[in-house]
């Protein structure tokens, strides 16, 4: 997994550090990067085809940079909250179970 975000870089590396995270992640992508750009290198560098790849985003921008790029797209919406993704696009409340939704092994 990578993390792509618009949070400035150093900031982001702080955050998922402080939280004993930086062992699940390949990448930390923030800020001043774009998530198209950040998308676009991980799929260059890592040898990635573009249509196993998935981004998993909360925010339209998200959602922009990986149909931009060509990489399938799922998006976080929480029931309480209005979906601003178009209707073509697949949206989960939560990443509860996701391994299993996404056949993960």
């Amino acid at each position: 997994m990578h993390v792509v975000s618009g949070t400035p870089v150093g900031e982001l590396h702080q955050v998922i550090q402080e939280r004993g995270l930086t062992q699940f992640f390949r990448s930390i992508q923030g800020a001043p990067a774009t998530k198209r750009d950040a998308f676009h290198r991980i799929a260059m560098g890592e040898g990635y085809a573009r249509k196993e790849m998935l981004v998993v985003g909360d925010s339209i921008t998200e959602y922009m940079a990986a149909h931009d790029v060509g990489i399938p797209f799922l998006g976080i919406v929480s029931a309480r909250i209005e979906n601003p993704f178009p209707a073509s696009v697949h949206v989960w409340p939560t990443l509860l179970n996701a391994e299993k939704r996404l056949r993960i092994e």
